[in-house]
């Protein structure tokens, strides 16, 4: 039983945790990626562990023990941050309450920036998206501005190209076309894996001179930011072969969903074929999503 304990109460929590945040995580957008990445990592940890059991169930005891305590410790401050993020989200609605958002957002990255943790981007990515969706793209960069993104820094490879990424596409919301072309070409090789990065160049491409027959959005696009990102380069490419009707009914199709007003006022930010289309859609009037 004392050796049975340890090992029930690890795979429990490897089961309860991942369980947790994708049925009752506090940012109901990010459940699905929480929960997919701390099974996953459980699942690999398992898969190393386990083959300890063979040769040793005392050994194999003391192991899930300590994995116990890292995954509760780990859990808990992960919820801790997502209630963070869901409380800044749900203050962006109004000025006053943005601004104490805000505050809260940057004590927090202060911290995790002197206590040097690989955090930064992880707390920073997605504020940085919902300010964007409602309209403060000015907020979204001086946010970014916290995270150093030079080789130098200590966050990861994907998480500087996220970084980059967010900035370019917050510059082009301010119609700062020229620094955001600058930056997606000065990082291509970095950043040329990327969905998002691909939009963005699309994008780019069909409202400048390029053919728009020639704009290859990528194949997969699951998220909402990058699903909305897709309707507006689709509507540019319809609206350049003539096909406007069509082309207003896919801009249309923005109203409502997530991002859709924010990719509907980059469009009016970066000029292109059908730009002039979405200046006719009526946004509601509930604030930005």
């Amino acid at each position: 039983m004392p050796i049975a304990l340890p090992i029930s109460c690890a795979a429990a929590l490897s089961l309860l945790v991942p369980a947790a945040f994708f049925l009752r995580g506090p940012v109901p957008e990010r459940r699905l990626r929480l929960g997919f990445n701390y099974a996953t990592v459980t699942a690999i940890v398992w898969s190393g562990l386990l083959p300890l059991g063979f040769m040793s169930l005392g050994a194999l005891a003391a192991a899930t023990s300590v994995l116990s305590i890292v995954v509760a410790i780990g859990a808990s401050y992960a919820w801790r941050d997502e209630r963070l993020l869901a409380r800044v989200d749900e203050r962006l609605g109004s000025a006053r309450g943005r601004a104490t958002g805000l505050q809260e957002l940057r004590e927090r990255l202060d911290a995790a920036n002197a206590s040097r943790s690989l955090e930064m981007m992880e707390i920073a990515a997605w504020p940085t998206r919902r300010l964007i969706a409602h309209g403060c793209p000015s907020e979204a960069l001086s946010v970014l501005d916290q995270i150093a993104v030079d080789e130098s820094s200590r966050i990861t490879r994907t998480d500087r190209r996220e970084a980059k990424l967010l900035r370019a596409h917050a510059l082009l919301q301010l119609s700062r076309i020229e620094e955001a072309k600058a930056l997606l070409e000065r990082d291509r090789v970095e950043t040329e894996t990327s969905a998002h990065a691909l939009l963005l160049r699309d994008l780019l491409h069909v409202c400048g001179k390029g053919r728009a027959d020639d704009a290859q959005r990528p194949n997969l696009i699951w998220l909402p930011w990058n699903r909305a990102l897709d309707r507006l380069v689709r509507a540019h490419v319809l609206a350049a072969d003539g096909e406007e009707a069509q082309a207003l009914d896919t801009l249309a199709s923005l109203v409502g969903r997530p991002y859709g007003a924010a990719t509907l006022d980059l469009a009016a930010a970066v000029p292109g074929p059908a730009s002039h289309l979405a200046a006719m859609i009526d946004e509601p009037a509930a604030p930005y999503r």
